[in-house]
């Protein structure tokens, strides 16, 4: 029986451009929640930015520690929302990226183009 080691990913949300406006005035207050697993099971796990009012070009420059279940498998989930006072949140795009690409113990900055699912 061996005991596996927990393994973490700090994801750094820095910034968005270019959101699409779900608020009648014209902007939105988006904010970037981080999820780590795969489609079926993303592992009960999720941690969210602040929310970056009045901007459709956010600026978060938050890191977030994930912890890691299965990393030949999960992929790191970033969707944004537009936070609202009143009602749900707006979703405004996704993306997804493997961790499978990723090496132990070395940092790599991406860009990554959000999806309207």
């Amino acid at each position: 029986n061996t005991k596996q080691e927990t393994m973490f990913v700090n994801v750094r949300v820095i910034s968005a451009v270019n959101l699409p406006s779900e608020d009648k005035d014209g902007l939105a207050d988006p904010y970037c929640s981080v999820q780590i697993g795969h489609e079926g099971d993303w592992h009960n796990q999720v941690k969210k930015t602040a929310v970056a009012e009045n901007s459709l070009d956010p600026i978060w420059n938050e890191t977030l520690e994930m912890k890691v279940i299965t990393p030949m498998t999960d992929c790191v989930k970033l969707l944004v929302k537009d936070h609202d006072r009143w009602g749900s949140d707006d979703y405004l795009g996704e993306t997804l990226y493997s961790l499978a690409h990723l090496r132990a113990g070395e940092e790599e900055i991406l860009s990554l183009d959000l999806r309207r699912a």
